[in-house]
């Protein structure tokens, strides 16, 4: 008795698990892998059946086989020895199964059993997993194993089923397998093959260590095999099971890899799919096709096929038929919605449209898209490639070519396939005219030109980062340079504004409050002098000098006013007016529209200006009794005009009191109108308001 430890990746004991956990036998570990999940323990007694240096051993008991991974090949084994397995099964979230063998022990040797002769459909049951079985059949195709050079898969048919069967490339050429051979193996079914795929169908694996018989070879000519009949209401597994059928014809159109369209003598349209390694023949040749038969169920179509050319009778080019892409969907008495016209297959349509993509040059599907009354229609263009490098998007195109009907393909599950649509299969380049160029602000050169535009702006803003920069330290420079001299004129400016401003306040005091507060001084002089004497006259002249002394405070608080108000910097002069009349109006209304440019006017003048308006408005309501005073202005020929009217009581031009009745309001406008060169004029009736307007330099 011997006993050998498996090496692992990962040395690790066995899970722990209660006794009664434990798998012992081949069902209960499939049924484990099948229906349950973690990871558990088993101990098998099972005899292998295979070659243990394979990748999988194949073991069985008496209730059914399983197979266990063989990672790492155990030296000495061989098939039909008697093992004791310990290891651990587990299922993982995923769903995916492993079986990891940690120890075995070799507990004798036995015969194996042989394979048991079977039909390939009586393969497909769960009971004959990993069944060693030897099957028979006629090859009708082989191909590479895509995922592993090392193997190669051999589609099995023996008139009732199909099978795929897995050989090693060594015995594949060794045997010499070829398709339409009728040949007969050994190996094991497996109803699933591990690996990449996942959910693989059943198939065979040869027993490399069996030959594999050439019951009867590949037919001499196996263009000898009878013509595709036109025969109806055939099933689809009775289509595949008719075995190769010929069909003679023209080539009409070619598209993708291998995939072509031929017409027969009786103009009915086949789609043929060459063998993988077949020379696909050209738009235009005859000759003969050989396949298998399979259905999309609008008709019979040959597959895995070979060609041979030959003589056939020349046909009438056909003439295209002019379609829209609509009129390619017709409703049928067979259903009550739009379904594509089935019958349009094969036939040569001329259809016109936009292109709205073209296919990548490198790209296996070579299908520019066009925009045919807002449907998409693929025309492909494999057999004509220079299309995609002369056909701009965007650009309009009469596209001609063969209509391919596409269809899904039919399975068990599929019994109806959905029809996906049709495409245009264009023979030569000449089916594809452009009629309109597009405008050439295409898409890809507005990106250009914007690009183009971006980087120049990127390069003017570095440029004018640099010049700011270099104006900027040559700014320092000079304002260091500068700085003496610019700060000495700031002085001299400063000192000038407020000498303007000083002078224009002794101005003020001078020839008003000063003038004013002379007269009061004289009023109350004269009153002192008739205080004994007469009474009455004394009182009169103390009024007259209250009221004087009245006006200077007004006056005096006038001048505060604007030395505190910033009325000169407004840029609005109607804004101005407004904010220096409106506190002495009260609840008159002021309407005030000017038409003069404040930068056109001088400060002397603008200041003048609200002077006047602020005594003319003040009198209109405190003497007048005003509700509504109106200002206009304006500037003409150097001349700055103004009218201040009101509603109010209105007076006697000529008979207005003056300065001996203590008002000073208008002869102060007319002496400042005067100093400034201006004209003045009133008027004014008792019960209808006054107008006052006057001119001055607006310089």
């Amino acid at each position: 008795m011997k006993r050998f430890l498996v090496p692992l990746l990962l040395p690790c004991a066995l899970a722990s698990a209660a006794p009664d956990g434990v798998l012992r036998t081949a069902r209960e570990v499939n049924e484990f892998l099948e229906r349950g999940h973690g990871k558990t323990n088993y101990v098998l007694s099972v005899q292998v059946i295979n070659d243990p240096a394979d990748t999988a051993m194949i073991v069985r008991d008496e209730t059914g086989r399983t197979a266990v991974p063989n990672q790492n090949p155990v030296a000495g084994l061989r098939k039909g020895d008697l093992l004791e397995i310990r290891g651990f099964a587990s299922v993982n979230e995923n769903g995916e199964t492993w079986i990891q063998p940690m120890e075995v022990e070799k507990r004798g040797s036995a015969p194996a059993p042989g394979p048991a002769d079977m039909g390939l459909a009586e393969l497909n049951s769960p009971e004959n997993a990993w069944l060693p079985v030897r099957v028979s059949g006629t090859v009708f195709s082989v191909t590479p194993d895509e995922f592993d050079d090392d193997f190669v898969v051999a589609m099995l048919c023996d008139g009732e089923a199909t099978t795929p069967v897995v050989l090693s490339r060594k015995v594949y050429e060794r045997s010499k397998v070829e398709p339409d051979a009728t040949i007969r193996l050994t190996g094991w079914y497996w109803r699933s093959f591990s690996g990449i795929r996942k959910f693989t169908g059943p198939g065979v694996v040869h027993d490399p260590a069996t030959p594999v018989e050439i019951l009867s070879p590949p037919p001499a000519d196996p263009f000898a095999a009878p013509p595709l009949e036109r025969r109806f209401y055939r099933t689809p597994e009775e289509i595949a099971r008719m075995g190769p059928r010929t069909v003679a014809g023209r080539v009409i159109a070619v598209w993708g890899e291998g995939n072509l369209m031929a017409k027969d003598a009786d103009n009915r349209v086949v789609n043929v799919t060459m063998m993988e390694g077949q020379p696909v023949p050209r738009l235009g040749e005859a000759g003969t096709f050989v396949g298998y038969p399979y259905t999309d169920l609008m008709r019979v179509n040959l597959m895995r096929a070979r060609f041979r050319p030959g003589d056939f009778p020349e046909t009438p080019e056909d003439a295209p038929e002019d379609v829209s892409a609509q009129e390619l969907l017709a409703g049928n008495l067979l259903t009550t919605n739009d379904i594509w016209l089935v019958t349009c297959h094969g036939r040569l349509l001329r259809l016109r449209g936009t292109v709205r993509s073209l296919p990548a040059e490198e790209s296996p599907d070579q299908r520019l898209y066009l925009d045919c009354d807002g449907r998409p229609v693929p025309v492909d263009i494999g057999s004509c490639r220079e299309v995609a490098r002369r056909t701009p998007v965007g650009a309009e195109v009469e596209a001609t070519g063969r209509c391919l009907l596409e269809t899904d393909s039919w399975r068990t599950d599929n019994v109806f396939p959905h029809v996906r649509g049709f495409a245009l299969v264009a023979r030569t380049a000449e089916d594809v005219r452009v009629t309109k160029r597009p405008s050439w602000w295409t898409p890809k050169r507005l990106a250009r030109v914007v690009g183009l535009s971006l980087a120049g702006l990127v390069v003017a803003l570095a440029w004018i980062v640099a010049l700011l920069r270099l104006a900027e330290r040559r700014g320092r420079a000079l304002y260091r340079s500068r700085q003496t001299e610019d700060a000495e004129r700031h002085a001299r400016e400063i000192a000038e504004l407020r000498m303007r401003d000083r002078t224009r306040l002794a101005v003020e005091l001078h020839d008003t409050i000063s003038q004013n507060l002379t007269g009061a001084t004289m009023q109350i002089g004269t009153a002192a002098q008739f205080v004994g004497t007469d009474a009455a006259r004394a009182v009169r002249h103390i009024d007259i000098a209250t009221r004087t002394l009245d006006a200077c405070r007004e006056e005096l608080r006038n001048c505060i006013w604007d030395l505190r108000s910033n009325t000169l910097d407004e840029k609005d002069l109607a804004a101005a007016v407004r904010r220096t009349v409106q506190r002495l109006v009260g609840d008159a209304r002021l309407d005030i529209r000017f038409d003069a440019p404040r930068e056109k006017i001088s400060d002397n003048a603008v200041h003048a200006l609200l002077n006047i308006v602020r005594e003319l408005a003040a009198n209109a309501v405190r003497h007048g009794g005003a509700s509504v005073v109106r200002v206009s202005g304006s500037l003409e020929d150097g001349m700055l005009s103004c009218a201040v009217e009101d509603d109010g009581f209105g007076f006697d031009p000529d008979d207005r009191p003056g300065l001996a009745e203590g008002h000073f309001g208008l002869q102060g406008v007319e002496e400042r109108v005067d100093e400034l060169g201006g004209e003045l004029s009133i008027r004014s009736r008792k019960g209808e308001g006054t107008r006052v307007s006057f001119r001055i330099r607006a310089e």
